[in-house]
This record gives C-alpha cells, structure tokens and sequence, in this order.
C-alpha cells in the first residue's frame, strides 16, 4: 500500500510539478525524464553523458525536471514512511466491508510490485514496504547519482518504468539498518 502511494505521489508531482514542460509540443519522452524507460530518465539526468550540456546553467536547467522527478518519488517514500493510515483503520474497525476489500486488493497490488522489483534486483523482503530507511536529510543530487549509479549496473532492466527502477534503486541503497524497525528510524529522522 504504501509503494503504491509513493509512486502515486511521485506521478502527481510529475504530472503537476513542472506545468511548462507539458505545454512543449513533441513526445513526452523527449521532454520528460520520467516518461519512457530507464534508456530515456538516463538520457535527461546523466550528467556524465557526452550529450549532456556543458555550461553550467544549462547542466542546472537540464537538472531541474529530473531532481523535482526524484524529490516528488522521495518525499512520497518518507511520507509513507510515516503514515500507515490503512492498516491503522483496517485494526481499529474503520473500515466498511467494500473498504476492508479495496484495502485487501491494494495490498496484493503491492505485493505483485515487490515480486516485480525483487526481479529487478531489490533484495527480498517480507513486506513490500517495510524495509526501506529514506531519510529527508539525502540531498536530492545524492539520490540522483544513487539511481544513476543503480540503472549503470543494471543495463537489462532499462526497459523498465524509470519510477519502478528509480525505488529499486532506493530500496537497494537504503534499507533499514539490521535491528532498527521501521517505526524506529521514522520516530528519529
């Protein structure tokens, strides 16, 4: 449930974030980073690529729709992190019969998107969206390079949704520390 309302964050800050980009006529995996595959998020926020500007405010401008991108997927994780609403309600009895259902497919949802990113290279883990410690204090340029470094290593996968290999990057290079739930490291960062 909560992969599913990080990616759902992620899409409202990329669908609403960066309104001028939309008004560009062309297709969208030419002006969206997170449009398209891995190949595509790559050739928009590489800087290491040889097609990437060279001045300096052409690097920041080209930089801006991939780190707004990433910092929308970012503070839907962490905001996740620290709500667990559903299941909270689904405890206490909030929930209607049809809610307790919609709840339940979300959750298999969820659970399909985890097989999915264990088959990218995410580490197992027993809940979907238990495992990984994001902090808020992760500059931004930081976890670019972090997702970057991660599609590099993994060129196979680079025909994948760029959000998916994006959180598998993220849960790769963040995970919980052994010992420390995830209600620890929330109460703290």
């Amino acid at each position: 449930m909560k992969l599913l309302l990080a990616l759902l964050v992620a899409a409202l800050v990329a669908a609403f974030g960066v309104p001028s980009l939309h008004s560009q006529s062309g297709d969208a995996a030419n002006v969206l980073p997170w449009a398209g595959d891995g190949n595509n998020f790559l050739s928009h926020c590489d800087e290491t690529d040889a097609l990437f500007p060279t001045s300096k405010m052409a690097r920041v401008n080209a930089l801006i729709p991939c780190d707004s991108w990433i910092t929308g997927l970012a503070e839907g994780i962490i905001l996740t992190q620290k709500t667990d609403v559903d299941p909270l309600r689904s405890k206490v009895g909030l929930l209607s019969p049809e809610a307790k259902k919609l709840l339940e497919a979300n959750q298999e949802a969820a659970a399909r998107i985890a097989t999915q990113l264990e088959a990218m290279g995410a580490e197992k883990v027993s809940t979907p969206d238990s495992d990984m410690c994001l902090s808020p204090s992760i500059p931004v340029d930081q976890l670019r390079r972090v997702i970057i470094k991660w599609m590099k290593d993994n060129p196979k996968l680079l025909n994948q949704n760029p959000a998916e290999l994006a959180f598998a990057a993220l849960r790769n290079t963040y995970p919980c520390p052994d010992g420390v739930t995830l209600n620890d490291w929330t109460g703290k960062h």
